[in-house]
């Protein structure tokens, strides 16, 4: 099946195969696009009618995350095909809240990784911001959420059972080399006013590139 690279090749056909992958039988009528937020990665938000969709099937409001731009997928395309084969490979075998997920594929010819998702919007769901302050029972509750991860993939899931998945990252040691091993970047980003709520030694460039 092939994968698209462009927002209008996620059309009712193409949509038809990929939620069959996991929902056999589903037929896609239309796919219309709601809105796009554009960025590293890239997600469309649509909404779709079935001719046919099994009892527990996708919902009719989806998200199709992955890299939509041609320049922005050549340098972070294997950061799209990671996260696809996060949610097609490890996250079925975790039981943590995720958000439910329909279609997740990579295809390396292409450098693409997409997720086909439900719309967290619909469901109120409330998304971070850099700066939120975070009690101590929330940054616990979520250290133990780690926790399981880890516990439920220790010597069963990872470098030694999925192949794709290596010990250290090539794509975000690239990633975080060209944001924090350059001055100029380091200071231009340090002078927005999104990044004021970093103090002390998290505005210090050599010592975060240090730790």
């Amino acid at each position: 099946m092939s994968m698209p690279t462009r927002v209008d090749e996620l059309t009712p056909g193409w949509l038809s195969a990929a939620l069959s992958i996991r929902c056999p039988g589903t037929v896609v009528g239309t796919a219309d696009v709601e809105s796009i937020i554009w960025g590293t990665a890239t997600k469309v938000f649509l909404r779709v009618t079935y001719d046919r969709c099994p009892e527990q099937g996708p919902p009719e409001a989806l998200c199709v995350k992955g890299g939509f731009q041609d320049e922005l997928r050549e340098v972070a395309g294997v950061g799209y095909r990671q996260e696809a084969g996060f949610y097609r490979d490890i996250a079925p075998h975790l039981d943590v809240p995720l958000p439910g997920t329909w279609y997740a594929d990579d295809d390396e010819t292409v450098n693409q990784g997409l997720v086909v998702c439900d719309d967290l919007r619909a469901s109120g769901v409330e998304f971070g911001r850099a700066g939120m302050a975070y009690s101590v029972d929330e940054v616990a509750a979520g250290l133990e959420l780690q926790a399981s991860w880890h516990g439920r993939t220790w010597k069963a899931a990872g470098p030694g059972a999925t192949p794709w998945l290596t010990v250290g990252s090539p794509f975000f040691r690239h990633a975080m080399g060209g944001m924090f091993h350059q001055p100029e970047h380091w200071d231009r980003m340090l002078g927005l006013p999104q990044t004021d709520s970093l103090t002390g030694g998290l505005r210090n460039r050599e010592r975060v590139v240090a730790g």
